[in-house]
């Protein structure tokens, strides 16, 4: 294969390697929906917690 075509090739599937890579914002985006979920679910433990230890008092 020539130099020419394996630099075309090269191009061609770095190209499409970047297309399937997520953006900068789009990576943010999926960042703060984990760290909401993540805050969501720390807060339901501390609520379950807080009930456990109620019962426990009774």
């Amino acid at each position: 294969m020539s130099t020419e075509k394996k630099r075309a090739s090269r191009n061609s599937n770095q190209k499409i390697c970047n297309q399937d890579e997520p953006s900068h914002h789009e990576m943010w985006e999926l960042m703060q929906s984990i760290k909401s979920d993540t805050e969501s679910a720390i807060n339901k433990l501390d609520a379950m917690e807080a009930k456990i230890t109620v019962l426990e008092t009774q």
